[in-house]
C-alpha cells in the first residue's frame, strides 16, 4: 500500500509508461488479498479405511484428549476429541487438570510412533499421578503422519502390554480388526483380553468404570502402509471389494456414519442422490459393510477392469500432433498446480521439474503438502526459466501465476489459490465432484461447482477456464482416476500453455517409472482431447448403462412424473402406477389453478410420494438385486472369476447386537439369487392377505405413511394458496427426508417430526406472511 500510494504520488508528477504499469500491477496485487471465503474448502481427513476411523470414537458421554498425530485429526470430526500437547506430552493435561473437573475419566489418544518417541514417561507420570484415565494407544506399524517409516525400534502390542504393566497400568485390554491373527505364544502382560473392533464402545464403557491408568492397545495396520505393501508384494491384498447396488441404495449415510470413510461418496442418479464406492481410494477395511442396509454386495475373486482404451479411436494415441505454439517465458513462467493429496498431484509436479531439467532449462518445484496426504488440499508451485540461473524464487507470487492446472476444483478455488491467480492466468479445470470429508457427517451436502466455477471465472476471466471432466474420462480409458493428472497437463500442453517440450516430459514419465505407459497415454489423450472436445464427451459416456442421468431431465415435471410411473409398474403393476398419477394429478390441477405458472408443489408430491409407493421392501429388493441393470453393472466395474455374496437381515433371521440390541447383518452366498428371483416374481402378493411381510413392523409402518401421506395431501389442496404454498412445498417434501432401512428409516422419520408439527401449523394459520419457495 505504501509503494502504491508513492507510485500515485510519482504519477501525479507526470506521465511514465512503465511507472503507469508498475502502479497498476500493485493495484492488480492489493486487489487479491480481498478475497471472499471459499463456499467450500478441503479440510484434511483420515484415509479411506483410516484405523483411527473407528479407534478414536468414545462412547456417549465420555470425551477424549487428542496428540500429536493423524488422530489429530479427529478435533473437527464427530468424536467428542479436544486439546492436543506436544510429541510425548499426551495425558499430561489431564494429569493437571483432573483436581479441578467434575469430569472423572478421558480417553487419551496416543499414537505408536509418540509413544516408542517419549509418551510412555507420560504414562509413568499418570501413574505416579494417581489419576483415573485410559490410553488409547493407536498401534498402526508405521509413522503414518509422515508418510509411513518404520518405527525407529522393535515395537509390537505384546511388549506394549508388557511395558505399561511394568509402569505400573492397571486392566489392559487389545482392540483389533482381526483378533485372530495372534499366535498362541503371543507373550500378552497378565490378564490381557483380546477383542474384536466390534466391541469397542462395550470395551470403553468397562474402562471408563476403572480407577486408574487403564490402556486400550488398538491393534490395526495404517491404511495408507497397507497400499503400500500391497503394492510392493509384501502383505496380502484380500481378493474381496464391496459394491453398492445404487437402486438399493437409500442415500441415507449410515454406512458412512459407520465408518467415517471418505472411500464412500455420493452417487447421483435418476432417483436422487444414493452412495457407491470409490474403488480407486478404497482400502478394503469394509467397516462400511456395518451399515443397517442391504445394498452392499461383496466381490469375492476377479478383478477391476483396468478401464478399455478400445474406447479410444484406434491409433490415436500413437498418432503424431500438431505442436502447439508454447509459451515464452520472460524472466519466469509460474505454473500452480492443485489437488488432493494421495491422488499423484505432487509426482505430477516432480515430472514438471524433471522435464524442464531434461530440456536444460531452469526450475523450482515447491510443494505445500502439511495434512494434505491425508484427503487435505495440496498446491505445487513450479517456477521455470530458460537456465537454473533464471530462478530467484521458490514461491509462485500473488497474482504471478501463468498456468494453473486444476485436478481438484475445490482446492483449486480456495482462497490462498486465489492469490495467485489473476485476470488472463489460463485454468485448466477438472469438473469431477470430488467430495470433501464434510460429507460424512453431512449426507446431504451438496456440491458447489457452479459456484466454484465462477470464482475462478471471475478472477482469471471466463475465456481462460477450461473445463473438462478428466476423472471420469480416465476411469472409462485407463481404469484408474490417478491417470486424470496427466491427461490434464497434457491438454494445457495442447491448449499452448506449457512452456515445456512434450518429448522432455514423456522422457520423465517414462523416467519416473510407475504406470509410465498409462501416463504417457494420459498426457496423449489429454492432447487430442483439447483439439477435439466432442471426444472427451464421446469417452465419457461410452460405458454408461442403460439407465443414467442423460436419460432424464430432473428439472422437468413431466418428464419425472412419466419416469416414476413407469417405474411403478415395474414395481408392482399399472393400478399401482394410476394410483400414484391420481394423486399427482389433483395436485398438479391446484398448481394450475393457482396465480401464476407454479408447479413445485406438484414436483414435490411427485417425487415424495413415489418414494412412499416405491418402498424398498423385500419383494423391492429382490427385485432390484436380480435387475440385469445391476448385474450388468458390476460386470462393467469387475473382470474375472468373481462371486457375489450379500449382506442382508431378514426380521426372523437376524441376531441383535450384544451391545446395542441392533440387529446385524448376515452374509449369504450367490444361492440366494434363486429365492431373490422368486420373491420378485411373487410380488403381486404385497399388502394382499397373502403377504408373508405384511404383519412385520416395518410394512406396517410403510403402510401408515403412504395413508398419512395421501390424507395430507388431501389437505394441503384444500388450504394451500399464495400465502402458505413455499410451506406447503416443504411440508410435502418431507418424506424425501425418510431413509434407510429398520431402525436408521424410525429414526430418519422421528428427526423430521418437528418440523412436521411446525409446518402443519403454518399451513393451516390464516395469514401466514408467504416466503419464496426455495
Amino acid at each position: 500500500q505504501i509503494a502504491q500510494a508513492i507510485g500515485q504520488r510519482l504519477l501525479g508528477r507526470g506521465s511514465d509508461t512503465a511507472l503507469s504499469q508498475r502502479v497498476a500491477r500493485l493495484d492488480e496485487l492489493l486487489m487479491t488479498q480481498d478475497i471472499e471465503p471459499a463456499v467450500m474448502t478441503r479440510t484434511p481427513y483420515f484415509c479411506a479405511g483410516c484405523p483411527h476411523n473407528s479407534s478414536t470414537v468414545v462412547p456417549e458421554g465420555s470425551r477424549a484428549l487428542s496428540g500429536i498425530g493423524c488422530h489429530f485429526m479427529a478435533q473437527w470430526m464427530d468424536r467428542n476429541t479436544a486439546g492436543f500437547t506436544q510429541m510425548g506430552g499426551e495425558g499430561a493435561s489431564w494429569l493437571g487438570e483432573s483436581r479441578f473437573s467434575t469430569t472423572e475419566h478421558v480417553f487419551q489418544n496416543i499414537g505408536d510412533g509418540t509413544y516408542f518417541h517419549s509418551g510412555l514417561l507420560a504414562i509413568r507420570a499418570c501413574v505416579a499421578g494417581d489419576v483415573t484415565m485410559t490410553f488409547k494407544i493407536l498401534y498402526n506399524d508405521a509413522v503414518a503422519m509422515t508418510g509411513g517409516q518404520p518405527m525407529d525400534g522393535p515395537l509390537d502390542p505384546a511388549s506394549i502390554s508388557r511395558q505399561v504393566r511394568a509402569e505400573g497400568v492397571g486392566r489392559i485390554v487389545v482392540v483389533t480388526d482381526q483378533p485372530d491373527k495372534y499366535p498362541v505364544s503371543t507373550e500378552w502382560a497378565s490378564g490381557v483380553t483380546v477383542h474384536h473392533r466390534r466391541e469397542l464402545i462395550a470395551v470403553q464403557e468397562s474402562l471408563r468404570e476403572e480407577k486408574g491408568v487403564t490402556a486400550l492397545i488398538y491393534d490395526q495396520t495404517c491404511a495408507a502402509e497397507k497400499r503400500r505393501r500391497r503394492r510392493r508384494g509384501t502383505m496380502e491384498d484380500p481378493a474381496r471389494r464391496l459394491f453398492i447396488n445404487e437402486r438399493v441404495c437409500e442415500g441415507c449415510g449410515d454406512c458412512s456414519a459407520k465408518s467415517n470413510c471418505v472411500g464412500v461418496v455420493p452417487k447421483v442418479t435418476p432417483l436422487g442422490r444414493k452412495r457407491e464406492i470409490d474403488q480407486s481410494a478404497c482400502n478394503k477395511d469394509y467397516s462400511c459393510l456395518d451399515g443397517f442396509c442391504p445394498s452392499f454386495v461383496s466381490i469375492e475373486g476377479g478383478s477391476l477392469r483396468s478401464g478399455s482404451t478400445s474406447a479410444v479411436p484406434p491409433g490415436l494415441l500413437g498418432r503424431p500432433m500438431v505442436e502447439p505454439d508454447r509459451p515464452v517465458i520472460d524472466g519466469n513462467y509460474s505454473i500452480v498446480l492443485t489437488g488432493v493429496g494421495g491422488t499423484g498431484v505432487v509426482t505430477v509436479g516432480a515430472i514438471l521439474g524433471m522435464a524442464a531439467h531434461m530440456a536444460r532449462m531452469g526450475c523450482s518445484v515447491l510443494d505445500m503438502a502439511g495434512l494434505a496426504q491425508k484427503g487435505g488440499a495440496v498446491t505445487s508451485y513450479i517456477i521455470l526459466a530458460e537456465s537454473p540461473e533464471g530462478i530467484n524464487a521458490t514461491h509462485v507470487a500473488d497474482g504471478g501465476a501463468h498456468l494453473m492446472v486444476g485436478c481438484d476444483v475445490v482446492t483449486s478455488a480456495a482462497a490462498g489459490t486465489l492469490r495467485k491467480l489473476r485476470h488472463g492466468t489460463a485454468t485448466v479445470l477438472n469438473t469431477h465432484e470430488m467430495m470433501t470429508g464434510d460429507f460424512v457427517a453431512q449426507p446431504d451436502i451438496a456440491f458447489p461447482m457452479d459456484e466454484l466455477v465462477q470464482t475462478l471465472q471471475d478472477r482469471c476471466g471466463a475465456e481462460n477456464v477450461y473445463r473438462v471432466a478428466a476423472t471420469d474420462i480416465a476411469r472409462v480409458v485407463f481404469g484408474d482416476s490417478i491417470a486424470a493428472n496427466l491427461f490434464l497437463l497434457g491438454y494445457a500442453y495442447q491448449l499452448g500453455r506449457l512452456p515445456i517440450p512434450a518429448s522432455a516430459i514423456e522422457s520423465a514419465i517414462e523416467l519416473n517409472g510407475r504406470a509410465a505407459r498409462m501416463n504417457c497415454d494420459a498426457f496423449r489423450l489429454g492432447r487430442q482431447v483439447a483439439v477435439r472436445p466432442e471426444l472427451g464427451d464421446e469417452l465419457r459416456h461410452s460405458q454408461e448403462m442403460s439407465e443414467s442421468m442423460a436419460d432424464l431431465d430432473t428439472t422437468d415435471l413431466n418428464s419425472v412424473i412419466e419416469y416414476r410411473r413407469a417405474f411403478l409398474i415395474d414395481y408392482q403393476d399399472a393400478p399401482y402406477a394410476d394410483r400414484y398419477m391420481d394423486l399427482v394429478n389433483k395436485v398438479r390441477d391446484k398448481d394450475r389453478a393457482l396465480s401464476g405458472e407454479r408447479s413445485a408443489l406438484t414436483m414435490g408430491v411427485a417425487q415424495a410420494y413415489f418414494k412412499l409407493l416405491a418402498r424398498k421392501d423385500e419383494y423391492e429388493v429382490a427385485r432390484l438385486h436380480t435387475d440385469p441393470l445391476f448385474h450388468e453393472k458390476v460386470a462393467a466395474t469387475f473382470e474375472g472369476n468373481y462371486r457375489l455374496r450379500f449382506h442382508l437381515a431378514p426380521p426372523f433371521l437376524a441376531k441383535k447386537d450384544a451391545t446395542t440390541g441392533l440387529p446385524m447383518k448376515r452374509e449369504f452366498g450367490a444361492w440366494i439369487l434363486v429365492l431373490f428371483k422368486w420373491l420378485a416374481a411373487a410380488r403381486g402378493l404385497r399388502d394382499s392377505v397373502f403377504d408373508p411381510f405384511r404383519f412385520f413392523s416395518e410394512r406396517r409402518f410403510d403402510r401408515q405413511m403412504i395413508n398419512e401421506y395421501e390424507q395430507l395431501v388431501d389437505q394441503l389442496i384444500e388450504v394451500v394458496g399464495d400465502h402458505n404454498y413455499a410451506d406447503a412445498v416443504e411440508l410435502s417434501r418431507l418424506p424425501l427426508q425418510v431413509r434407510g432401512y429398520g431402525h436408521v428409516k424410525q429414526r430418519s422419520a422421528k428427526a423430521i417430526e418437528a418440523r412436521h408439527a411446525d409446518l402443519m401449523t403454518r399451513v393451516h394459520a390464516p395469514g401466514v406472511k408467504a416466503r419464496a419457495v426455495g
